[in-house]
């Protein structure tokens, strides 16, 4: 899913720097999962911290899934 995000998000970038798209995209790509695994962990601090048990933390292609019982 990363690297069809990659070829997705590669021609924005390419009038709008000089550098490489492929590799601009790419450092945007992993920054935006990133930050959805941050997100995701809050929810984690969030719920252990009212005595909840966390199952599973899931990424997907452009969110997460924090699985929480209780």
């Amino acid at each position: 899913m990363g690297l069809f995000l990659v070829v997705l998000f590669a021609p924005r970038f390419e009038d709008r720097s000089d550098g490489n798209p492929y590799a601009l995209a790419a450092t945007f790509v992993v920054a935006l999962y990133v930050s959805v695994l941050i997100h995701e962990l809050a929810h984690v601090f969030a719920a252990r911290r009212f005595g909840m048990r966390v199952r599973s933390v899931t990424l997907h292609l452009l969110g997460g899934e924090t699985l929480i019982e209780g």
